[in-house]
């Protein structure tokens, strides 16, 4: 009879600690975690846990419905949250992460602003050309008791921990990134050329390349240590980064140290302008900074009407993934930000049926969401501030060509790309199937979506100032001719606006190049598309099977360029490589749903006559038309390219345009209605 008590109450006593370690709510379980929470506590809204690793690790095993709710503030994520198969959810009861309130998941590192003083020593104040200036400069000690070490110096940042592989270090005041001391403050200073060898990697060897400038202001610097110069150090395709080894007396010449380049050095070397960071004599602006790595400080220039901002003042920290999801299945993610990473902000590998909704990832130095598995699910995601890639999408069975079923809606991708400001698209997509809807995609360095795959479809999106600074470049980008098989892509009802407006600026809306094949492009309106007659709206590069059909063009000066490749498409090797490629078991499949690649070999490799212009209306009201048919043909003959149904005017009648300057169509639905940013 005792024995029988004694179980009754350990048991009851057990099924009491699992109710307080994991609260019922509306029937399933619900972890409550705040900033001012303790790893101690039950979890309950009144007694909530300090990290969500806590919070995941009291609900593993059950089947219960589960929620972690993110309680209002900042949480200060010092370990990455990972997510496993362990924490997978049930179809139709996923796991659920969400905020509540303003929920922040921060990598930063604060500063405190005990590290800050005024600078007085003569040394320092002599190197700033504004006495004004000088009297408000500060700087930040590092290494004392309370502060971080410096950790020495990377490519245009703060080498944290010493870690110079990954995005630097950023400082940044509350949700503004700060900047390097640069010259000069916009734009570029014109190369006139380069000597030595350009090499990429370790091994190039030191002060062999000799940069050329037109302007003699470097030879005013006291001092070029930990001076970098950034800029199309390789062709004008090929951002670079060198540390600059010596100046000139004179200033017109530079010695600079290893090239490192986004890809490989490409010839001939074309610079087309550079600027120089981290140096102590422009500090001339609010809000730049200059590091000084040998006395471990950092020299700031505040901004005149914020007289609290040492108390927002932090550092971009983290060097992982502030959330990584690996294996798991049914998880939802929604209302909060993640900001502060050098790293990237949410990494999933192999998830099914993952969703992020209203969620916002800033101030990452590497990209900023990156998405592998099936049945993703994107929703209302901001992407802002992003190093590298703002978001990368992959999935899809490439060989039997089942679709991933992702898909990326109402979502906002604006001023990707700080760090590596080429060949680093705001979305890239990869696979089978993809499909992005609703986006906008704004103010860019280089391409806004690169794709490489089967299947997608690109629809209804407003892409805008994209394709800032390099030439031969689109909004959309795909380079696909060593592998004709990925085909099917669709890029519908999109408005492309003011990419490459300036004779600068030449890049293009969609540019499918070295013989991208089968894509249509239907029903979209490109606005203000390109300048002069290197700037072409939509560019095929020795494609085949490419349908450009009732699209609307305004004030473009070249809509549609076709450019034969009979040199390349018809070389021996190409020939062979296609060949190996469309009989191996790999594209078995696509042979059975792209009908046309069973006449490939049948078809004029050198000058394709699949392509098409078809039924597109042309107004060119204040530019002028250089292409005088709307389309121009080179490198083979034009009557290859099917024309059809085309129409040119000078305006299009019933044509307005919204607050936002976008163009209001008669007939169809209004645009996203994310607002763009101020550039």
């Amino acid at each position: 009879m005792g024995r029988e008590l004694f179980l009754r109450c350990f048991f009851r006593l057990g099924i009491f600690l699992l109710l307080v370690c994991c609260p019922r709510v509306s029937g399933g379980l619900t972890i409550y975690v705040s900033p001012t929470g303790d790893d101690a506590m039950t979890g309950k809204r009144e007694a909530p846990l300090a990290t969500i690793n806590e919070a995941l690790l009291r609900l593993r095993g059950k089947t219960d419905k589960r929620e972690i709710v993110l309680l209002s503030g900042i949480h200060q994520l010092r370990k990455p949250v990972q997510l496993g198969a362990s924490d997978s959810g049930l179809p139709g009861r996923p796991l659920r992460i969400r905020g509540e309130g303003e929920v922040c998941l921060s990598g930063y590192l604060d500063l405190p602003a005990a590290g800050w003083s005024k600078v007085t020593e003569s040394r320092d104040l002599s190197r700033v050309k504004n006495t004004a200036d000088g009297e408000r400069l500060m700087r930040f000690r590092f290494h004392d008791v309370d502060r971080p070490k410096l950790g020495g110096m990377s490519p245009r940042g703060i080498a944290a921990r010493g870690n110079a592989r990954i995005p630097p270090a950023m400082l940044y005041l509350a949700g503004d990134r700060m900047r390097l001391a640069r010259w000069p403050n916009a734009g570029g200073v014109a190369v006139l050329g380069m000597s030595g060898d350009m090499q990429a990697g370790d091994d190039a060897g030191t002060g062999s390349r000799i940069l050329r400038i037109n302007s003699s202001r470097p030879g005013q610097w006291k001092t070029f240590v930990d001076t970098w110069v950034n800029g199309f150090l390789g062709d004008n395709r090929e951002w670079g980064v060198a540390r600059v080894e010596k100046v000139s007396n004179e200033g017109h010449e530079i010695g600079i140290g290893n090239v490192d380049l986004n890809d490989e050095v490409a010839e001939p070397l074309d610079c087309q302008g550079v600027f120089f960071e981290n140096v102590f004599e422009e500090l001339d602006e609010p809000n730049e900074y200059f590091i000084d790595v040998a006395r471990g400080l950092v020299f700031f220039l505040p901004p005149e009407n914020d007289l609290s901002w040492e108390s927002s003042a932090r550092l971009s920290w983290s060097e992982y993934p502030l959330i990584s999801i690996e294996e798991a299945r049914y998880i939802a993610l929604s209302g909060f930000k993640v900001e502060g990473t050098r790293g990237e902000g949410i990494v999933v590998k192999d998830g099914l049926s993952i969703q992020l909704e209203d969620i916002a990832v800033r101030h990452c130095g590497g990209d900023g969401v990156v998405l592998a598995g099936r049945d993703i699910r994107v929703t209302r995601l901001m992407a802002e501030d992003i190093g590298g890639r703002g978001m990368v999408l992959e999935g899809g069975d490439p060989v039997s060509l089942m679709a991933s079923g992702n898909m990326v809606v109402s979502s906002t991708f604006v001023s990707c790309g700080w760090w590596n400001p080429s060949w680093h698209p705001a979305m890239e997509l990869v696979g089978v199937g993809h499909q992005v809807r609703d986006c906008m995609f704004s103010d860019l360095p280089h391409m806004a979506l690169q794709f490489s795959g089967n299947d997608f479809l690109i629809e209804g999106c407003w892409f805008h100032r994209s394709c800032r600074n390099p030439q031969q470049m689109g909004a959309i980008y795909a380079r696909l001719g060593d592998r004709p098989h990925m085909r099917g892509t669709v890029i519908r009802g999109n408005l492309f606006q003011d990419i490459g407006r300036w004779a600068e600026e030449p890049g293009g809306a969609i540019y499918l190049a070295d013989g991208t094949m089968g894509v249509s492009i239907s029903g979209n309106v490109f606005h203000r598309v390109g300048a002069g007659e290197n700037g072409q709206a939509v560019i095929v590069e020795g494609g085949a099977h490419v349908t450009v059909a009732n699209n609307i063009f305004i004030d473009c000066p070249v809509p549609f360029r076709l450019g034969f490749m009979p040199s390349t498409n018809g070389s021996a090797g190409r020939m062979a490589a296609w060949r190996s490629l469309l009989t191996s078991d790999a594209t078995r499949k696509h042979l059975l749903r792209y009908r046309n690649l069973n006449n490939f070999f049948i078809e004029d490799r050198d000058f394709p006559d699949t392509n098409s212009f078809i039924g597109n209306r042309i107004a060119n009201g204040r530019v002028s038309l250089l292409a005088d048919k709307g389309y121009a043909v080179s490198g083979g003959p034009e009557e290859k390219l099917k024309v059809s149904g085309n129409s040119l005017s000078g305006a299009l009648r019933g044509i307005s345009f919204d607050s936002g300057g976008r163009p209001i169509i008669p007939g169809r639905l209004p645009w996203h209605s994310v607002k763009a940013v101020n550039p």
